[in-house]
């Protein structure tokens, strides 16, 4: 009898121990998508890249498919040379009215203040008249600097 009391204790506990750290995980994957949401939002919007640095660490690499296809450094910068590279292809390609619209995420991991994210979007855009669509894959990396998740590491992948 006090064996079985003793292993429904143990397993009660361990439930408890299970289903604490659940939410806080959830919460964590939450908030990380949050911030991923925020920046592409911004850049929907246009925001200035003052603006859209406060999304990202200090330092950061940004990767895409448009030459030099690597921009890295303090972040208001990078996403300022990322923007004139893009804003140059998109006037070479006759691209507008451009923004992306995110799906479900393949992949949200986060463990002791870091993140990884494996998220499929539409690139969507105007061209020639015409609205269309690109399927593609953004990976970043996040951190959580006081309290607050920031992304480190930016990748575009167009299918």
């Amino acid at each position: 009898m006090k064996h079985t009391m003793l292993i429904r204790t143990i397993l009660a506990t361990a439930c408890l121990f299970a289903l604490s750290g659940a939410p806080a995980r959830a919460s964590e994957q939450s908030e990380v998508m949050d911030r991923i949401q925020q920046a592409v939002d911004a850049t929907n919007q246009h925001a200035s890249a003052s603006v859209m640095a406060s999304y990202f660490t200090a330092s950061v690499v940004l990767i895409g498919g448009v030459p030099p296809f690597v921009l890295s450094g303090p972040a208001a910068q990078a996403i300022e040379a990322w923007r004139k590279v893009n804003a140059a292809e998109a006037e070479h390609t006759g691209v507008s009215q451009f923004s992306l619209q995110l799906r479900e995420p393949r992949r949200v991991t986060v463990d002791n203040g870091h993140a990884y994210v494996v998220l499929p979007v539409d690139y969507r855009f105007e061209r020639e008249n015409k609205q269309l669509s690109i399927p593609g894959v953004i990976t970043a990396t996040l951190e959580k600097s006081e309290g607050k998740w920031l992304i480190s590491t930016w990748t575009w992948t167009g299918d």
